[in-house]
């Protein structure tokens, strides 16, 4: 009897665990769960140079071709007062690094 008492209590906590991750991963419009959301671009920084490598934990993240503005994903054209050529779409080779550091963990 004890032995079924247990296994309940094992798999209540199981349960809720699951349910706890199952909602950690809903996030917001134009955003996508990543598992290590490193180097996230902004209005202000839309190719940002220093990746938070040792600060690596799960989140929403905006999807490509979106920047976070004020807590929401934007599109890089939406983003106000910046220049042009400051948002065009690059691949830095701190990107790049960013990118591997993201795979590593």
């Amino acid at each position: 009897m004890k032995s079924f008492g247990v296994l309940l209590v094992f798999a209540a906590s199981l349960t809720l665990s699951l349910a706890w991750v199952v909602e950690e991963k809903k996030c917001g419009p134009r955003e996508a769960w990543v598992a290590c959301p490193l180097c996230l671009p902004t209005c202000k920084d839309p190719n940002p140079l220093y990746c938070h490598r040792f600060l690596c934990e799960e989140g929403c993240g905006c999807q490509p071709s979106f920047v976070r503005h004020n807590g929401e994903c934007i599109s890089r054209k939406e983003c106000p007062n910046l220049k042009e050529n400051a948002l065009a779409p690059s691949h830095t080779k701190e990107q790049i690094q960013c990118k591997k550091c993201a795979e590593n963990h």
